[in-house]
Order: structure tokens, then C-alpha cells, then sequence
């Protein structure tokens, strides 16, 4: 997604000056010590430095306009029209400081959604915001396939989606309402934001709005921005350079598989905690991303699903879950992930991974309530709120439901590194998009078809 703010991938030579960087020869405790803090050195000289440097010299400046932009929102008293516009012009500056010329793209996006907003509400008065959803997510995949120049799309494909989930919530939210009316100065300050442009998240109206009376510049504000800052550095290293000195190339074939998994949610995790950060120094100071233990520890898929990315998971359950529940919850989950889908650029690989992600999440999700219900015990997807007043086998008192519950954990950890490694975190490409799958013949599909049929069996019995 912003492909400029990684290293190519020929761009340093982890073996220039060490040939023993992952083949130490030396077989004595001193000189293993001294192989390995070469192979630390090297690391550090030609990979996390440079890599480093690169990209938080952008990262940084978009930051301080972040602050400025707080600074001048809140600490000075201005007429209130000028929040949004101060807003646009901070938002515009950051785009240019990271796409250059190519941040025109996305400004034009944001006139046209406010044009379209205003023109819509007198040609579809009663289903503007459907039709404005639709749009919009049709202009997302006819961009996907050519509307808009490859190499220049990948780099601007975030911000776009962004803007394209703010354009539509406030096309539901603005049609749902008797007390407001279309502002495009509220509009255009909404969607041009500084802390939530480049890297997300999405954001609802009424939080950007009420960044605009958080004025507390307090010592727990700062410790969260500098902790996500630390949080994104520490996870942009392992994305870049840690996990592949970790896991060499002549690992194994399973420890390959989980390392490129692996590679593809630490990518997620740096770009979560950057957004976070970006949107704290802007005062958006309700904003959590993500939680990275959740997802690497979980307790079920459903638990990844929504602390993969917070903002997401609510705007799709707002937005596209709720509308379609009336045809029915499976209906619901899969319309769900195909906008989900389509969101995320229609790409092949992603796209199965999603709607794997739909109906692996519904099965689990329905066999751990029917086991729930058949055995009394807090083994369902959701973790029960303790204490526990429905079930008389409880996680707080009873091995087997922590053991059962351990089992869905790891079946769930199972799934994610299976699920994750087909992506290609290295930007190449493959003939064979889902060969990394048929290695393992589909092993986690498998799975879940039989776990369905334990579903199926159990709901027969019960």
C-alpha cells in the first residue's frame, strides 16, 4: 500500500561484508558470540538504519503538521470555519509531502464526493446513500483495473479507500439525520484531515468534530503518542529487516510459511501504529487501531477479525452488516467481507483471504455457540463477561474449558499463518497465486469443511 516508505528489495546486501551471516562456521562459544554480534552489526549498518532514516524522514514531517494543525485547532481561538479550513490545507500539505504531484488524485476525489453529496440529495433524495455507497466502491475497483495508471495506484490506494469509508458514513449519517444539512467546509475538513489522511483510520464525523473541544495536552497524551511512535518503529524494523535474519531463507517450509505470514501482519502493525499516531498528534485521542496480542494470541478468528483493525470492523458493522442483517446473518457476514473485499482493491490473494476469513469466522463462530449451549461452558467465540452467570462450566474454574479454549486458539493461530502466506511481502509476483496453499493441499479449508461437519452433526443430535 505505500510501497515508497519500504526498501527495494536489491537496495543493501545483508552479506556484503559477512559471509557467515547466516552460516557461521566458527564452532567455539567465543567466536559464535562474535559471529553473532557481527550479524547484529550488519544488520544494523544495512538494513534498520538506512530503511529507518528513509522512511521516518516523511513520517516525522507529517507528524509536526499534525501538531501544528492541533495547535492551531485548539490552542488559538479562531473563527470556527477556519478549523476546516486549516484542516484541508494541512491535510493537502501532507499528501504532497508524501505522493508529490500524485497527491492531486486524491484532492479531486475529495471535491468530487462533495459535489456528489450535494447534487445527490436533490437527484435520490430517498436512497442517496446506497447509491453513494455503490459509487464509490465501484470507483474503487474500476481503479483497481485500470481507471487509474498501476504503479500510481498502489501507492495512493490508502488514502483513496480512506476517504471513499468517510464519503459514504457521512452520506448515511448526513441521510439518517433531521438536524443537519451538507457543509462543505465540514466536509472537506472531515475528509482532508491531516491525522487520518495518509494512513487512516477512518474516523466518524462527530470524532473530528470533537477533536475540535479537545483541548487536554496532558502527560498521558504524550506517553500514548510516544509509545505508538516506539510501537511502529519497533514493528517497521521486523517487517523490514528482524524477521528475515530470524527466519532465514533456508528455514524450513512450514517456519518459511509462517514467516512470510508473520511478515504481512508486522506490515499491518506498523502502518496501525503510525495511523494511531498520526491521529493522537492531531487530537483525535479516542483513536485505537489495533491491538497486536490480540491477534497474535487469540482467543478466536472472530477475535482477529475485529482487533485486525478497529475503525474498519466498526465502520463495516455500521454501514454494511447492520444494512443487510434484515436478509440474514450469514447473508450479513459475507456481504460484509465481500465490501471488505472490494475496499481492499479486489486484489485475487486478499480477497480469497477475506472471504476464507467470512466463512471460517461463521463456522467457528456457530460451533462454539452450539458447544456452548450443548455443554454449558464459556467456550463460545466471545469470550462470556465474568463472572459468568449463564454457564455452569466456567474458564475461571474448569481445566477443560481452558483447555478446550486453548485448542481454539491455536487452531485459530493455525489458520492465520495458513490464511497469510500467500501474500507476497517482497512486491513480486506469481503465476500461481494460491501454490502456497496447494503445497499443504489446502489444509485449513479442509479443516474448516470438517469442522463444519461437526456442526452439522451436532445440531442434528442436539
Amino acid at each position: 500500500m505505500y510501497d515508497d516508505l519500504a526498501p527495494e528489495p536489491d537496495s543493501y546486501d545483508l552479506l556484503e561484508d559477512d559471509d557467515n551471516y547466516f552460516y557461521p562456521d566458527a564452532v567455539g562459544d567465543d567466536d559464535d558470540l562474535a559471529t553473532f554480534t557481527t550479524s547484529i552489526s550488519t544488520v544494523y549498518r544495512y538494513c534498520l538504519r538506512p530503511t529507518v532514516l528513509d522512511a521516518y524522514s516523511n513520517l516525522l514531517h507529517m507528524f509536526l503538521v499534525c501538531l501544528v494543525f492541533r495547535t492551531l485547532t485548539q490552542l488559538v481561538k479562531i473563527p470556527h470555519p477556519f478549523h476546516h479550513l486549516t484542516s484541508v490545507s494541512s491535510g493537502l500539505y501532507v499528501l504532497y509531502i508524501v505522493f508529490g504531484y500524485n497527491a492531486v488524485y486524491t484532492g479531486l476525489l475529495a471535491v468530487f464526493g462533495g459535489i456528489w453529496l450535494k447534487t445527490s440529495r436533490i437527484l435520490f433524495s430517498r436512497l442517496r446513500d446506497y447509491i453513494t455507497s455503490t459509487t464509490f466502491l465501484l470507483y474503487l475497483l474500476i481503479s483497481e483495473f485500470g481507471l487509474i495508471d498501476h504503479a500510481t495506484w498502489e501507492r495512493i490506494r490508502g488514502p483513496q479507500m480512506v476517504m471513499c469509508m468517510k464519503i459514504i458514513s457521512y452520506s448515511f449519517d448526513l441521510h439518517h439525520s433531521s438536524s443537519r444539512t451538507f457543509n462543505a467546509f465540514e466536509f472537506l475538513g472531515y475528509v482532508l484531515c491531516p491525522g487520518t489522511l495518509v494512513f487512516g483510520p477512518w474516523i466518524p464525523f462527530a470524532d473530528y468534530m470533537a477533536a475540535f473541544e479537545n483541548d487536554k495536552w496532558d502527560l498521558k497524551w504524550l506517553v500514548k503518542v510516544f509509545s505508538n511512535f516506539l510501537k511502529s518503529l519497533f514493528f517497521f524494523a521486523m517487517s523490514v529487516c528482524l524477521l528475515e535474519w530470524i527466519i532465514p531463507d533456508d528455514s524450513s517450509p512450514h517456519w518459511l510459511m509462517y514467516r512470510d505470514a508473520m511478515l504481512f501482519r508486522v506490515g499491518h502493525y506498523f502502518v496501525s501504529f503510525v495511523s494511531e499516531t498520526s491521529a493522537h498528534c492531531a487530537g483525535l485521542t479516542k483513536t485505537e487501531v489495533t491491538r497486536p496480542m490480540a491477534i497474535e494470541f487469540p482467543d478466536s478468528l472472530v477475535q482477529v477479525v475485529v482487533y485486525w483493525n478497529l475503525p474498519i470492523h466498526r465502520w463495516l458493522k455500521t454501514y454494511v452488516f447492520r444494512t443487510t442483517l434484515p436478509a440474514g446473518t450469514f447473508v450479513a457476514v459475507m456481504s460484509t467481507y465481500f465490501v471488505s473485499a472490494l475496499l481492499h482493491g479486489a486484489n485475487a490473494k486478499l480477497s480469497a483471504i477475506l472471504l476464507s476469513l467470512g466463512i471460517y469466522t461463521y463456522v467457528e463462530y456457530c460451533l462454539r455457540k452450539k458447544l456452548s449451549e450443548v455443554f454449558g461452558a464459556c467456550i463460545a467465540a466471545r469470550p462470556c463477561t465474568q463472572p459468568c452467570a449463564t454457564h455452569k462450566h466456567r474458564t475461571t474454574s474448569n481445566i477443560v474449558v481452558h483447555t478446550i479454549n486453548l485448542g481454539f486458539s491455536l487452531l485459530a493461530m493455525f489458520h492465520l499463518a495458513y490464511l497469510g502466506s500467500i501474500i507476497d511481502t517482497t512486491g513480486g509476483s506469481s503465476s500461481e497465486p494460491f501454490s502456497r496453499w496447494a503445497q499443504v493441499s489446502y489444509v485449513s479449508h479442509v479443516a474448516v469443511l470438517a469442522t463444519y461437519f461437526v456442526h452439522c452433526t451436532l445440531s442434528l443430535i442436539w
